[in-house]
């Protein structure tokens, strides 16, 4: 927004030029008195274009000079009003910016001109005006990996607004937010957490109460990576569940037998000779690895 001060300056140019054409000269007393002079108390007020917005806390409004972007000074309002004494001069224009406001229009754009009242006085206030933005509720249903509801979920929201909030009996959860905003809804299993991945939505700039997509947990998959070189086989590579079990199994092909088994860099010494050998993982809880060399029977 662009604040433009309009003060006695500019009835002095009309004064001098009526000199000038009378006495074709230019009073050297009347050329000291234009210089410009700085404005004590000059206020930025927060509006909703009635009223004062005096709900808002600390808000740091910023006014730059236009024709010297160096020449800045940042107040803090109070009670919606922000106090700027020595800063703005006469006859000089300034663009005020404010920082974000939640729950607030950030795309308003106005125009301020500060005129001089009478003889004496400058008008020393300028409003920004703020459009509230209308406010929705985000909500959703929080479910296990059966789609059975899940209580007591930890349930955020990120995005335009931040917050946290738990799931009911029922699975369900709630938010309030703004229209039109970009939202991440995420929820975490607090019972048994280990076993679940997080469950992730998004909401894109809804514009009524939006009920999200159902958040069902997965279960977490953990990957048994298997290798074996030439002359034998190995149960392929396979993810598994979160707390299930999985049998692997080498076998020789005929005229070899197992070299090394190796689990997690530990190697099996029963395997050691075998023409064919199982291994079972139980509860698993993390990825593994089993490795396996043959050899010819000698």
């Amino acid at each position: 927004m662009m604040l433009t001060v309009k003060t006695k300056a500019s009835k002095f140019l009309a004064c001098l030029l009526a000199v000038v054409v009378a006495f074709g000269v230019i009073p050297v007393g009347m050329v000291f008195t234009a210089a410009a002079a700085p404005v004590d108390g000059y206020t930025i007020t927060l509006t909703d274009g009635t009223n004062v917005i005096d709900t808002l806390g600390d808000v740091e409004v910023t006014l730059t000079n236009d024709a010297d972007s160096q020449k800045t000074e940042t107040a803090t309002t109070v009670a919606g009003v922000a106090t700027f004494d020595g800063f703005v001069e006469e006859g000089e224009s300034y663009t005020a910016t404010i920082e974000a406001i939640t729950g607030y229009d950030s795309t308003w754009s106005v125009q301020f001109t500060c005129d001089q009242q009478d003889d004496h006085d400058v008008v020393k206030n300028a409003d920004i005006v703020l459009t509230a933005l209308d406010k929705i509720v985000i909500s959703g249903l929080v479910t296990d990996e059966t789609d059975a509801p899940y209580a007591n979920a930890k349930v955020e929201i990120s995005g335009y607004v931040t917050g946290e909030t738990t799931t009911d009996e029922f699975g369900k959860y709630s938010f309030d937010a703004y229209k039109g905003q970009n939202y991440t809804i995420t929820a975490t299993a607090t019972d048994n957490k280990d076993k679940y991945e997080t469950a992730t939505t998004t909401v894109t700039s809804p514009a009524a109460d939006h009920e999200c997509t159902t958040l069902k947990f997965a279960v977490k998959k953990f990957t048994i990576t298997t290798n074996a070189n030439d002359n034998g086989t190995i149960t392929a590579t396979e993810a598994v569940d979160y707390g299930s079990d999985k049998e692997i199994t080498a076998t020789a092909n005929d005229g070899y037998r197992i070299n090394s088994f190796v689990v997690d860099r530990t190697e099996i010494p029963q395997a050691k000779g075998t023409q064919s050998f199982d291994y079972k993982f139980t509860d698993i809880k993390d990825k593994h690895s089993v490795s396996v060399s043959f050899i010819r029977q000698t």
